[in-house]
Order: structure tokens, then C-alpha cells, then sequence
């Protein structure tokens, strides 16, 4: 009888400690699973000036919006109401106030209303990789409509004007001369890692 209280006394902790391995592998699998963005996207701000010499280069993540991620949603299993137009997302825009982006913001907090939204027309899907798909978005801003204002504030609509935002950013001032450009390439990339 001692023998097998002994048996169990010993066996007892290694189980619990086993069964806490196990939940533990399963808990940290999961939260790799949801820490691994499959879903993002990286925005470049490039400013140059009136002859095209680089002033300079940001490089700033995105915030997928709530309303970014329904679109998303929407256009593949048509589960909202959100995205009905089913448009691309083509259109950069820039704005001039630096909250930080917040996943529930359905548009930029103070969009430029001089510098209309740019369309790129020409955005492709990336399929060379394996796994990945990737599309870039580019468009550029300038001309007197644009100038003498200060840019910190970026997002991809799928619209020239309202619409939905897919995502947003913010970047360290620049401040558009006569002449100069600011660039913003978009870069998203979708994965099933």
C-alpha cells in the first residue's frame, strides 16, 4: 500500500507537469499563430525636390483598419456590407495630423483637401512567390494644389473621395516647396505563413 501512494506521489507532479508542457506548446503554438502577420503592408513616403533629387526616404508600417480587414473579408466570402462596391484599393491620399492610427479610423484624421487623392492604375499582383502574393501601389503628389502644406498622414482608399480605407500611417513631417514631389509607394503583402 505505501509502495503505491509512493508511486502515485511521485507520478503525480510529473503528469501535472507534463500536462502544464503541453498546454503551455499549445498556448505559445497559438499565440505565434495570431502574433504572425499574414495581412500587411509597408508604406515608403519619398520626398524630392524640383529636380528630383531625394530630400528624403521614410519607411513606415501600416495599421490594417477594421473596416480594411471587413473589405477584405467582404470581397472574399461577401459576408458584409462594408466593401458592396468592390472596388480596388488604388488611391493614396495624404493628410496633415499626426494621431496615431487606431484599427477602428474609417478615413485619415485631416485629409488634405487641396491635394486630392492619387489612382494608380496600374497596380499588379506579385504571384513569383511561392506562398506570397505582393501588390505595390504608387502614386505621387505636386503641383501648387499640394504645396506649402505640412504631410504627416497616409492611407489606401478604394475611392477618390469617401470610400473605405484599407490602411493607415504616420510619418515625420514634410513640408512640400515649389516644385518638389512626395512619392508614397504601398506595399502589402498577403501570405500563409
Amino acid at each position: 500500500m505505501n509502495n503505491k501512494l509512493t508511486k502515485i506521489a511521485i507520478a503525480t507532479p510529473i503528469l501535472f507537469a507534463l500536462l502544464f508542457v503541453s498546454l503551455n506548446e499549445s498556448i505559445s503554438l497559438e499565440a505565434n499563430v495570431m502574433a504572425d502577420p499574414s495581412f500587411g503592408g509597408l508604406f515608403t513616403i519619398t520626398h524630392a525636390d524640383a529636380n528630383g533629387n531625394i530630400i528624403s526616404v521614410q519607411k513606415v508600417h501600416n495599421l490594417v483598419t477594421n473596416e480594411g480587414l471587413e473589405c477584405f473579408g467582404d470581397l472574399i466570402f461577401e459576408g458584409t456590407a462594408v466593401c458592396v462596391s468592390e472596388n480596388t484599393f488604388s488611391y493614396l491620399a495624404v493628410g496633415t495630423t499626426a494621431t496615431a492610427p487606431a484599427d477602428s479610423q474609417t478615413a485619415l484624421i485631416a485629409e488634405s483637401g487641396g491635394c486630392a487623392r492619387v489612382q494608380d492604375g496600374t497596380v499588379a499582383l506579385d504571384t513569383s512567390t511561392t506562398g506570397q502574393r505582393e501588390a505595390t501601389v504608387s502614386s505621387v503628389f505636386s503641383g501648387g494644389s499640394c504645396e506649402a502644406e505640412s504631410y504627416v498622414e497616409t492611407g489606401i482608399f478604394d475611392a477618390s473621395s469617401s470610400g473605405n480605407m484599407l490602411a493607415r500611417a504616420t510619418f515625420s513631417s514634410i513640408n512640400l516647396g515649389v516644385g518638389e514631389t512626395l512619392t508614397i509607394n504601398y506595399e502589402i503583402v498577403i501570405n500563409n505563413a
